[in-house]
């Protein structure tokens, strides 16, 4: 499931802080929130990002879910797609953590989105979520921080990305200050608790240590369900 790409599209840069990276049993991962903030810089702040369910968990598939992601960065002006991508995740308690085996849906949920972001912003690093059992809850003594020296190698070229607390954060030309973002934030997750939404990952950060663009995009995701929600009705 590659990213078709449109013709001569304009993107933002690509700078993932490794805070967004772990290492675990001598490998590297990205977290899906890294993603998330990749995803907010490429498109800058401009795309959709839609999941499907295909497969409800029962008895009778091992309580096996599974779910779809897609997701396009368009054009503001002219609403022409520039980058698309797909991707699948599954779920189930053979495959996830024994405190994730109540949320295998949500789960699979995060994985096809990880997967679909990867492909779209080109990034080699497999997301700690997609992993099994080892990767959904790794013993607190692996769940070690990257050491900070060596750069992303994606993509290429220098880092230029704000640091993680930056106060404030432009969404379409306009600047919103961390207190803003919160209350944003906040509002999304009420709506969304109180409409029966799964919040899929929504606690991993605490939101106050978050960084802005991940808050911004987990507001963006939220809102866009609540609108198709309400369409649906």
């Amino acid at each position: 499931m590659a990213a078709e790409v449109g013709e001569a599209p304009t993107f933002g840069e690509l700078a993932i802080p490794r805070e967004f990276t772990i290492t675990q049993q001598g490998r590297e991962y990205i977290l899906s929130d890294g993603l998330l903030v990749g995803l907010v810089q490429l498109s800058r702040g401009f795309y959709d990002l839609a999941t499907e369910i295909v497969q409800l968990p029962t008895a009778e598939n091992a309580q096996t879910a599974v779910c779809t992601a897609k997701v396009t960065v368009f054009d503001p002006e002219s609403g022409r797609v520039l980058r698309t991508a797909t991707g699948i995740g599954d779920a189930s308690p053979a495959n996830v953590g024994r405190m994730v085996t109540p949320h295998v849906l949500r789960m699979a949920e995060t994985r096809s989105v990880a997967r679909a972001l990867r492909h779209l912003l080109g990034v080699g690093l497999t997301a700690l979520e997609e992993l099994g059992q080892g990767g959904a809850e790794p013993p607190a003594d692996e769940r070690t921080p990257a050491p900070a020296p060596k750069a992303p190698s994606w993509p290429p070229g220098p880092p230029t990305a704000a640091p993680v607390a930056a106060e404030h954060i432009l969404i379409a030309g306009k600047p919103y200050s961390r207190a803003e973002v919160l209350a944003i934030y906040a509002k999304r997750v009420e709506e969304a608790t109180a409409a029966g939404l799964a919040l899929g990952e929504v606690e991993a950060v605490p939101p106050e240590r978050a960084p802005l663009a991940a808050l911004v995009a987990k507001s963006q995701e939220l809102k866009r369900r609540l609108e198709a929600r309400a369409s649906a009705k």
